[in-house]
C-alpha cells in the first residue's frame, strides 16, 4: 500500500526525461491519472505514446503497527535460527533498503561470527565499490583523464564509461587503439567490448541484463537493435561462459 505518489524527473544523457514514480505508469489510464502531476515538471503535454519506459520501486517494511504509513520504520531487522543442534544457522534479513547495503552485511556477519569462528574482521568501511578507486576522487578528473588516454573515444561515451564503471573502464578499453577495436557496434553506442565485459565478469546471460539491468540502454535501442544483440548472446556467450565462472 503507497500513502502518496512522488514523481521524479531524471536526466540521462541528454536523451531523454524519464518521469518515475512509486507506483508504474503502465497504461494510457496511468497517464492520464497522474496527469497534472507530471504536467508540473514540462513545458510541453506528455502523451502516453511518450512513455516508453516505466518502473515500480517496491521495498519490503517490518510492520510496526504504526497508523500511518509513512512512518513505518525503514530499519531492518536480522533474525538467526538454527537446527535442532544448534549448529548451521538460517538468517533473514526484513526490510532495509539500498542506500544502508554495507552496514547491513556487516552486521549480518556479526551475527554469522560464532558458526565462522575464523571469520576476518569488517574491512568494507573504508574499500571503494569496484570501479571506484578513483585516482584523486574527482570524476570530472577522471573523465578528462580517459580523454587524454584514449581521445579517439567520444565524449557522450567516455562519460558513460566512466559514470557505469569508473576505474574499470581501462579494462574494457585494454588494447583498443581506435573506435573500431570496440568490435561490433549495437546501437546507441554499446559495443561488443562492453557486452563481452558484462558477459564474463557481470553474468550477463540475457539482452535484458544489458539493456536493463547493467545499463538502461533499452530506453534509446530500436527493437531490431535489441533483437539482435539477444540473437548475438545465443551465438557467443557460451563461448565466454567459462570466463565468468
Amino acid at each position: 500500500m503507497i500513502s502518496q505518489t512522488d514523481v521524479c524527473v531524471t536526466t540521462r544523457s541528454g536523451d531523454c526525461a524519464p518521469v518515475v514514480t512509486k507506483t508504474p505508469i503502465l497504461d494510457a489510464g496511468d497517464v492520464a491519472s497522474k496527469r497534472q502531476e507530471i504536467l508540473d515538471y514540462f513545458h510541453h503535454t506528455l502523451t502516453p505514446e511518450q512513455v516508453v519506459y516505466s518502473w515500480s520501486g517496491v521495498r519490503a517494511l517490518v510492520d510496526d503497527k504504526t497508523a500511518n504509513l509513512s512512518s513505518n520504520s525503514r530499519e531492518y531487522q536480522l533474525e538467526l535460527t538454527t537446527d535442532e543442534q544448534g549448529k548451521v544457522p538460517l538468517l533473514n534479513v526484513l526490510g532495509g533498503k539500498l542506500t544502508t547495503y554495507r552496514a547491513l552485511a556487516e552486521k549480518a556477519l556479526e551475527k554469522l561470527l560464532p558458526f565462522f569462528p575464523h571469520m576476518g574482521p569488517a574491512w568494507t568501511s573504508g574499500a571503494p565499490l569496484p570501479g571506484g578507486d578513483l585516482a584523486t576522487k574527482d570524476l570530472n578528473h577522471f573523465i578528462e583523464n580517459l580523454a587524454e588516454i584514449f581521445p579517439w573515444l567520444p565524449a557522450q561515451l567516455a562519460l558513460r564509461y566512466a559514470q557505469n564503471y569508473g576505474t574499470i573502464t581501462y579494462h574494457i578499453l585494454k588494447e583498443c587503439h581506435q573506435l573500431e577495436d570496440l568490435g561490433y557496434h549495437f546501437g546507441h553506442g554499446l559495443y561488443e567490448k562492453e557486452v563481452l565485459y558484462l558477459v564474463e565478469k557481470e553474468w550477463a546471460r540475457h539482452a535484458d541484463d544489458i539493456l536493463w539491468r547493467r545499463t538502461k540502454l533499452g530506453l534509446f535501442l530500436t527493437e531490431a537493435q535489441r533483437d539482435e544483440l539477444q540473437k548475438w548472446l545465443v551465438m557467443h556467450s557460451h563461448l565466454h561462459f567459462l570466463k565468468a565462472i
